[in-house]
């Protein structure tokens, strides 16, 4: 039983980074006709609707849950926190680089989550080793077609890459712990009101909606919807039985 959900869990985060993986594009083109923490405020805000009308739902199906502790907000507001650094790092990033770069540094978390782990003193075998040595040689070999030279938007999305390792790491600990569902509200609507205030701050003035495209829309509900909302619930179901290693890669 178990190592069936092991397998199922396995083909749900595959299934989960097919759907990121199509949102650099879609990211790279929305950006032109909308600033960035707009563009993230945005998506998020689809992603808290979509999981609390989910979870409405639910509710009426279930049996009501205990009231959420102050260590399970805590743990959903880092993992915001790390959520919020990845999407703005990233986003901000790809106003100055490709794609392309953009997907092939973001997965450069893969060699980063061993290293936080070893930090964390838990020890990583030499087949998850391997693994990350071929799959970080095999993404860079996918992504990067022109060359490849540093600019600001690759070090902001090496930045990113970063804050996708800490994420994995700590949802692998918090996802045994607490509920996933609530996990991922909390990290969603943490990650919304962090970006909503950037744009606020830094953007205030720069938001047209009639200057929005239709491309850009659309790549916020489909960001939105089914690259956060869902993607993040899978992920949080999933961590609490796959390893931070096998996650990332």
């Amino acid at each position: 039983m178990n190592q069936s959900r092991h397998r199922i869990a396995i083909l749900a985060l595959l299934l989960i980074t097919a759907g990121w993986g199509l949102t650099f594009p879609l990211i790279k083109d929305a950006i032109q006709s909308i600033k960035p923490f707009y563009f993230i405020s945005i998506r998020f805000a689809f992603a808290w609707m979509v999981l609390m009308l989910g979870s409405r739902f639910i509710s009426l199906l279930s049996p009501k849950k205990p009231a959420m502790n102050a260590q399970e907000w805590g743990a959903g507001c880092l993992l915001g926190l790390f959520l919020f650094g990845t999407y703005s790092l990233q986003t901000l990033g790809m106003q100055y680089t490709s794609s392309s770069s953009a997907g092939f540094l973001t997965g450069l978390s893969v060699v980063l989550v061993p290293v936080i782990l070893k930090f964390t003193g838990v020890r990583v075998g030499i087949y998850s080793i391997i693994g990350i040595i071929f799959s970080t040689v095999g993404v860079g070999l996918l992504s990067i077609r022109e060359g490849f030279s540093l600019n600001r938007g690759d070090l902001l999305v090496i930045g990113c890459a970063a804050m996708v390792a800490l994420h994995i790491v700590f949802v692998g600990r918090f996802s045994r712990i607490y509920d996933p569902v609530r996990l991922t509200q909390v990290q969603i609507f943490v990650c919304l009101i962090l970006s909503f205030g950037s744009a606020l701050v830094f953007e205030g003035s720069e938001f047209k909606p009639s200057l929005i495209s239709s491309q850009a829309w659309g790549a916020m509900i489909f960001c939105g919807v089914v690259a956060t909302a869902v993607a993040y619930l899978v992920q949080n179901f999933a961590q609490a039985v796959v390893s931070p290693v096998k996650t990332a890669l």
